[in-house]
């Protein structure tokens, strides 16, 4: 398992820019299956760390204005990150605590999440939970033929053998 920060930034006008940062898990299978079934990694799992947090301050926290002072937004961006993402990403050690993870992050419009949950269930055995989890998917092929998911269910059969209707 590995961790990371990712840090995405908006623009709030032509002086002033906005960071968002997510804590990323990595787990070394899953997404070496999601490149076999997808032809890219991206994260196992992740949060933004402004969900971490029981303070929201960094809503405002974490907004750089070019013309004012940087140092005390890096300092709250550093103090955060060093705070709450390790916690966040310690829980997730085996493949047993990402499955619980996915398995909470998953629901609703999570795609990512979701693809997780169902690679994490075909490399613990478990190829009925994984087909639940693929059936927004197998749905989607059902209603349109040129959905992506098309191109990707036949290589979760040829990696873990599932069997699609």
């Amino acid at each position: 398992m590995e961790a990371r920060l990712d840090y995405n930034f908006t623009e709030r006008g032509p002086l002033r820019m906005r960071v968002t940062p997510y804590v990323e898990v990595f787990h070394q299978g899953i997404e070496a299956a999601r490149e076999f079934i997808t032809g890219r990694t991206l994260y196992t799992l992740n949060e933004q760390l402004q969900y971490l947090m029981a303070d929201k301050r960094p809503v405002g926290g974490w907004v750089f204005d070019r013309e004012g002072d940087m140092e005390k937004p890096a300092g709250h961006l550093v103090a955060d990150s060093l705070e709450y993402a390790p916690p966040f990403h310690l829980q997730f050690r085996t493949l047993d605590d990402i499955t619980k993870g996915l398995e909470g992050m998953a629901k609703g419009k999570r795609a990512i999440a979701r693809q997780s949950l169902a690679i994490a269930y075909c490399l613990q055995g478990n190829a009925e939970s994984a087909l639940r989890v693929l059936a927004d998917d197998v749905n989607a092929v059902k209603a349109n033929p040129a959905d992506i998911a098309h191109e990707r269910l036949p290589r979760y059969t040829e990696l873990f053998g599932l069997q699609f209707e």
